[in-house]
């Protein structure tokens, strides 16, 4: 894994991911540009550099729901969401691991801010 180029790593953890954790990962390719989801490229970028564990990482979804969407599944299940609960953006680990190998745009080609990349949920019965 090591000596893969970013690029190569995001399409061999699109097999991988795909095979291992059985959920969807769609994208396209226009130009020198993937094309996808939020969800999908945070769910790669946050993890591309894990070869020592690679197969491991590729069987977990984590970036699938924002805080919010983890809340109402919690509700759901019959837990009250403590108010501590909250979600973060670790600009370090942006700032070093991501944003050199990377960029977020619209559709259009706006430049879009960086998600959240941690969220904790406290919830009680």
């Amino acid at each position: 894994m090591s000596g893969l180029s970013t690029r190569a790593r995001f399409f061999q953890f699109a097999h991988d991911f795909r095979r291992n954790a059985k959920v969807p990962f769609e994208y396209g390719v226009r130009g020198d540009r993937l094309v996808l989801r939020l969800a999908d490229a945070m769910d790669f970028l946050t993890r591309k550099d894990y070869g020592d564990n690679w197969v491991s990482e590729a069987h977990e979804q984590f970036c699938g729901l924002n805080l919010a969407g983890w809340s109402a599944v919690a509700e759901r299940a019959g837990f009250h969401v403590d108010p501590a609960s909250r979600a973060w953006r670790n600009d370090w680990v942006i700032e070093h691991r991501i944003a050199p190998v990377a960029s977020l745009t619209s559709l259009d080609g706006d430049p879009i801010d960086w998600p959240d990349t941690r969220q904790l949920l406290v919830a009680r019965r």
